[in-house]
């Protein structure tokens, strides 16, 4: 959950209501750079109130709901795979 996520491909909004897409909220892109997955504690009360602050992962990334954050879980890393990282020659 507190592990830092690395990832230059992908922006995310870094607003007080990152949920709010309706016309005329505001929006702030961020990228990914040592963000924290979670930092909500466990079990998840949703859906979080806002202004929401924490820059976290899966808050930004996902719906203010059960079935968004609600099932985004970490899985850690993969068998067999370099967790995503590039092997330096």
């Amino acid at each position: 959950m507190n592990d830092a996520i690395y990832d230059a491909c992908l922006q995310f909004d870094g607003s007080n209501n990152p949920w709010n897409w309706s016309a005329g909220s505001l929006h702030t892109p961020m990228l990914l750079l040592q963000t924290v997955f979670s930092k909500q504690p466990l079990p998840l009360v949703l859906p979080i109130a806002t202004p929401f602050t924490d820059l976290t992962y899966r808050e930004r990334l996902a719906t203010n709901d059960s079935n968004g954050i609600g099932s985004c879980f970490p899985t850690g890393q993969r068998p067999y795979t370099q967790s995503g990282r590039r092997a330096v020659k």
